[in-house]
C-alpha cells in the first residue's frame, strides 16, 4: 500500500473519531467533503479498469476495559474495531469506503468480491450483476460506495453527483452502538486525537 493510502487511511480514522463526542449528543449537523484526499487528477479519454480491492481492518485497543451492563448479561468492551475499502484503478486512482469491522467481510471482498471486480470499467458500477446472500450482498454493498468514489473522483465531482445528485447540503448524523462512554470522555478522547 502506497503511502498516500496510508495517510488517506489515517485522515479517515481521526474523522471517524473525531465526530464521536458529537454523536454522543445527539448527533450534530456535519459538512463533509470528499475532497479530504486530493484533487482529482481530471477525466481521462480512456476509461480505466479496476485493479484492485482491499480491506483494511483495523483495532484500537481502549484505554481500560469497560464493564457494561447489556441485554441477557454483562460485556466487557476491550476495543474499537472499523474496516477501510480501497479499490484501485489501472490508473493509480483509488476510491475509498467504510465497511463492515469483522472478519468475515474482510475475506469476502478478498476471495470474491475483488475477483468480481478486477478488470471491469468502474464507471459501469450499475450494470454489475453481484448476486449473493444478504451478508455478502451488504459487503458488496460497501465496496459498491469506494467505487462509486473511484468513479467520482475520476470524474472530477462529488459523490453525490454519481449517487444521482445531491439532495440537500447538510444531513444529521446517527451513531449507534460503542457509545458507552460519558459524553465528556468522548470530548477528551477527540481533543487527545486532534493534537497527534
Amino acid at each position: 500500500m502506497s503511502q498516500l493510502a496510508m495517510d488517506r487511511l489515517r485522515t479517515i480514522g481521526k474523522l471517524c473519531l473525531c465526530a464521536l463526542p458529537g454523536l454522543a449528543k445527539g448527533g450534530p449537523l456535519f459538512r463533509l467533503r470528499f475532497s479530504v484526499f486530493g484533487e482529482s487528477p481530471g477525466q481521462a479519454d480512456d476509461y480505466m479498469k479496476i485493479n484492485s480491492v482491499e480491506a483494511f481492518l483495523v483495532s484500537c485497543p481502549l484505554p481500560e476495559p469497560l464493564v457494561l451492563s447489556f441485554y441477557g448479561g454483562v460485556r466487557t468492551v476491550l476495543k474499537r474495531d472499523a474496516m477501510f475499502i480501497c479499490v484501485t484503478a489501472d490508473n493509480r486512482l483509488q476510491g475509498f469506503a467504510p465497511g463492515p469491522a469483522h472478519e468475515r467481510a474482510e475475506r469476502e471482498i478478498r476471495e470474491i468480491i475483488s475477483p468480481f471486480l478486477e478488470g471491469r470499467d468502474p464507471s459501469a458500477w450499475t450494470s454489475f450483476d453481484f448476486k449473493g446472500d444478504l451478508e455478502l450482498t451488504k459487503t458488496y454493498r460497501a465496496v459498491e460506495i469506494a467505487v462509486m468514489d473511484l468513479v467520482a473522483r475520476f470524474e472530477g465531482c462529488p459523490l453525490s453527483e454519481i449517487a444521482g445528485g445531491a439532495k440537500r447540503d447538510r444531513i444529521k448524523l446517527y451513531g449507534s452502538a460503542g457509545m458507552y462512554m460519558e459524553p465528556e470522555r468522548f470530548a477528551e478522547e477527540a481533543a487527545a486525537i486532534a493534537g497527534m
